[in-house]
C-alpha cells in the first residue's frame, strides 16, 4: 500500500491504495503541482499518523527538514514524529539535497522510531537508494582502538552493514595491525593492516 502526499503550507494526496495501481499521471500531477514555498511538517507528519486502514509501517520522508509555516518548534516536530508509532509507524527515512537540509533535524527526525531510518542522499542514484531503504539500520554502534590515546568516533549512528567508517585514533607504536572493537548487536573485532 503506498500514499504519496505531496506537501508545502498544506498537502494533497496524490495517490493512496496499491502500488500496483499507481499511475503514470500521479507523477505528472506531483512535477505540475510545483513546491509553493514554506513546509508544515507537523500538519503532514499528524495527518500521516492519523490514516488508517492497510497497514503503512514506513514513511519516505523528502525534504530538506525545515519547518517554515504551522508549527516551527523542534520539539513539537520531533513529538510529532514519535506519535507515529501509536498509527504502527515502525521507522522514517529521509531524503534531502546534500547541501540544503536542516542536518540536526533530519538525523534526529530518523531517530524517534522504533527502528531507526536513514538520512539519504536527493543526489543518489535511485538504484542505490532503494537498496538502502530496503536494508536495516543500525544505532549506537560503539566503536573503540584498544591502547590508543584517543580515537574518533566513539560511536556512530544510521549505519548499515556495508558502510565505510573512518576512525582516527592516536597511537603511540603500530606493530603488524591496529585492533579495532565494534559494538552493535554483539562485539567483533578487528585486526586492521
Amino acid at each position: 500500500w503506498l500514499r504519496l502526499i505531496a506537501f508545502d503550507q498544506g498537502f494533497e494526496v496524490i495517490h493512496d491504495g496499491p502500488i500496483r495501481k499507481l499511475e503514470r499521471g500521479a507523477f505528472e500531477r506531483l512535477r505540475k503541482r510545483r513546491a509553493l514555498g514554506a513546509s508544515n511538517l507537523v500538519s503532514v507528519l499528524r495527518y500521516t499518523g492519523a490514516q488508517r486502514g492497510p497497514l503503512v509501517d514506513r514513511v519516505i520522508l523528502i525534504s530538506d527538514g525545515k519547518a517554515t509555516a504551522g508549527v516551527l518548534d523542534r520539539s513539537v516536530v520531533l513529538d510529532t514524529v514519535r506519535e507515529l508509532a501509536d498509527g504502527g509507524i515502525r521507522r522514517i527515512d529521509v531524503v534531502a539535497d546534500s547541501g540544503a537540509r536542516e542536518e540536526w533535524m533530519i538525523r534526529n527526525i530518523v531517530r524517534q522510531l522504533p527502528e531507526s531510518g536513514l538520512v539519504l542522499d536527493a543526489e543518489d542514484s535511485p538504484r542505490r537508494l532503494v537498496r538502502r531503504l530496503l536494508r536495516t539500520v543500525h544505532d549506537d554502534v560503539r566503536i573503540s582502538v584498544p591502547g590508543a590515546r584517543w580515537y574518533y568516533p566513539e560511536v556512530v549512528h544510521g549505519v548499515q552493514s556495508d558502510d565505510e567508517i573512518l576512525v582516527f585514533a592516536d597511537v603511540e607504536t603500530v606493530g603488524e595491525s591496529l585492533r579495532v572493537v565494534v559494538e552493535s548487536h554483539g562485539k567483533q573485532t578487528w585486526d586492521v593492516p
